[in-house]
């Protein structure tokens, strides 16, 4: 396998940028306690990511002509219909997230490999495409996540953090999962939301600047860039699609391709050049003597 930074993207490029959406709307809430149900104005909250926000951030990215990955629980995708042929139609990716974002460690495998086969099936028929890559609900894997994703034929996950690089998990019988790895720092939840009402407790994060989390965001990247790596934030429609975020993803995408060094592709894209050009992340001893 080729390792080392200096080969590892498309021949010009240094680096790669991963730009993904977890559109969850209502999901999250009504996962995260059926009792928001009775919560409209929390609930609305949620709705802004269907209603407006995912077609901010389709804007934006038409604006650059960008492709990217949209992670997709399948009841969202019911929900707003007119939001996810938006994406399609716009030439985005869409990826698994669960049915209504439940996460994968609070369930036994049988469970996880059914809801699995739902939203496989579901997502095709509603794109009209098998989805090829996988984000959990809650940014968090059970034991044996990756071997069901292995098992149905996924090309990829995006929800480890143990790396800068994409690589390969090792699974059982030689079968192959291609990680896109992110980070919390680069994750627009944890620097934008305000849920006062939800339950079963208010969930608040400080609303930061724009101008400081551009400045956060450009740190990791610039960082990455450094590396080599793969810059992979995290952003939801119903937090980057307000008025005081989607200039962030405006001034993240555009100054990330004024760097003229990042490859820019969805989750689709890096995760087969990963795998076709079978690289694999520098070594220790690379890492160590980096210039």
């Amino acid at each position: 396998m080729r390792n080392g930074s200096a080969s590892l993207w498309p021949e010009g490029y240094r680096a790669a940028a991963f730009f993904s959406y977890d559109f969850d709307a209502e999901s999250v809430w009504l996962n995260l306690d059926r009792r928001n149900a009775s919560l409209p104005v929390t609930l609305s909250q949620a709705r802004y990511g269907g209603k407006v926000g995912v077609f901010e951030i389709l804007r934006v990215l038409r604006k650059h002509e960008v492709r990217a990955t949209f992670f997709v629980p399948t009841t969202t995708g019911e929900r707003y219909p007119d939001a996810l042929k938006a994406i399609v139609d716009e030439g985005h990716e869409v990826g698994l997230h669960g049915e209504e974002h439940e996460p994968p460690h609070t369930l036994d495998p049988r469970q996880e490999g059914e809801i699995l086969d739902r939203t496989i099936e579901t997502l095709e028929k509603m794109t009209g495409t098998r989805p090829v890559g996988y984000r959990a609900p809650w940014v968090e894997v059970s034991e044996v996540t990756t071997e069901l994703l292995a098992d149905r034929g996924l090309l990829y996950d995006a929800s480890f953090m143990d790396d800068v690089f994409p690589y390969a998990h090792e699974l059982k019988d030689g079968a192959q999962l291609i990680e896109l790895p992110t980070h919390w720092a680069t994750d627009d939840w944890s620097y934008s939301l305000v849920a006062f009402n939800a339950l079963p407790q208010p969930e608040v994060n400080v609303v930061r600047p724009a101008s400081e989390m551009c400045e956060i965001w450009s740190d990791v990247r610039d960082g990455i860039l450094e590396m080599g790596g793969l810059f992979s934030p995290v952003s939801h429609p119903q937090v980057s699609g307000r008025p005081n975020r989607i200039g962030v993803v405006d001034r993240i995408i555009q100054n990330t391709k004024e760097t003229g060094q990042f490859w820019i592709a969805n989750g689709m894209e890096i995760a087969r050049w990963w795998k076709d050009s079978q690289a694999a992340p520098p070594s220790g001893k690379d890492r160590l003597n980096r210039h």
